[in-house]
């Protein structure tokens, strides 16, 4: 990983996204607009327009109220991962009363909207879509999920329709993925991503793919996730019987049952070329210290080669695999602001000398 430093940066980083953290938003017709104070995360959110870029700072983000997202737009963070943001700290919008007080809710004008390189320390929703809402889309790229990934939305008076056509791409879920109730997702598809506790549509058809993730400990409830596709994945569990989600496809997946269990319940699910391992976890991934919990500090790259069906197209599962992996450090876009701010004192002619502190990952 590469670092590019714009202007002076401050002597010392923890210092620098401590004092200064600067949101930036970029608009359509070239002008920038910044917002001082992060805790203005929502309105400044509220206020922009479709199209819109807003690049996050790192460092806690507190929500004072519940991001709402209804206006097709970019937002972009520095990272999630400590050891790609030691200049400018892990981005974490952070919701406060609990994970269902504050949240961030992404409504049916939001369809289109990006995110990238952000830690959600609050509930993701999805909501407003009402009986005949046409397609939704949304994108997450390098994201971490502390609290529940919910297709639909927990508090929505009235079951509503699940969200369509979300692509998850090399995210982290700590909590799984589910559908909150809501009707089954169409046209989800999760790449690359580490998946702790698994995925639960419930009974109604979905259309869905999940290929080439990493599921840590994965809950088998039968009956649940019919028209889901499982292909290319790594799944881990203790010990006991996988009993395989009753009317889903399984192609190409590594199932690892570290103390032996009974292998694999098909009854109801479907599929070819699986496999199954007793192998320990540092003999599938470089460095994994848990069946169970994800954890930074663990090295998820994966080093068996004996099971060729697994990484489609000669690419590894996780969120180091793909045809486009995470880079080591995981800065997602570039470049994210330390500090704007003019220098203080006499000025040369009327002009104010400003100062600019950035980091930038290059290629």
């Amino acid at each position: 990983m590469k670092h590019a430093l714009l202007f002076p940066l401050l002597m010392l980083a923890s210092m620098a996204y401590g004092q200064s953290q600067v949101i930036t938003r970029l608009t359509q017709n070239g002008q920038s607009q910044f917002e001082y104070n992060p805790d203005n995360l929502v309105t400044f959110v509220q206020n922009s327009n479709p199209g819109d870029t807003i690049i996050l700072p790192g460092g806690p983000l507190n929500l004072n109220g519940s991001l709402i997202i209804n206006e097709p737009i970019t937002i972009i963070g520095a990272g999630v991962l400590s050891a790609g943001t030691p200049i400018t700290g892990i981005t974490t919008i952070v919701g406060e009363g609990g994970p269902f007080a504050e949240k961030v809710l992404i409504q049916s004008g939001g369809a289109g909207s990006s995110l990238h390189g952000i830690r959600f320390e609050a509930t993701v929703e999805f909501s407003g879509f009402g009986n005949n809402a046409p397609s939704f889309s949304a994108t997450f790229v390098r994201c971490l999920f502390t609290q529940t990934f919910t297709l639909g939305a927990w508090s929505s008076p009235v079951t509503p329709p699940a969200a369509s056509n979300v692509h998850v791409k090399q995210c982290i879920f700590l909590f799984g993925i589910s559908n909150a109730g809501s009707t089954a997702p169409q046209g989800f598809l999760a790449e690359n991503c580490i998946i702790d506790g698994g995925v639960s549509f419930g009974s109604n058809s979905a259309s869905a793919v999940v290929t080439q993730c990493m599921i840590l400990d994965m809950t088998t409830i039968n009956g649940a996730n019919p028209g889901v596709q499982f292909t290319n994945n790594v799944f881990t569990r203790q010990n006991g019987t996988y009993n395989l989600n009753s009317a889903s496809t399984y192609n190409n997946n590594l199932f690892i049952l570290l103390n032996g269990g009974a292998g694999l319940n098909w009854a109801g699910a479907s599929g070819a070329n699986n496999a199954t391992t007793t192998n320990t976890l540092n003999v599938i991934f470089a460095n994994v210290g848990s069946y169970q919990d994800y954890d930074q500090a663990y090295d998820y790259h994966f080093i068996v080669t004996t099971w060729n069906n697994i990484g489609l197209g000669g690419f590894q599962p996780g969120i180091h695999g793909g045809p486009a992996p995470w880079k080591e450090g995981a800065i997602p876009f570039n470049p994210h602001w330390i500090s704007l701010s003019p220098a203080l004192g006499a000025t040369n002619g009327g002009t104010i000398t400003v100062n600019l502190s950035g980091a930038a990952q290059q290629d």
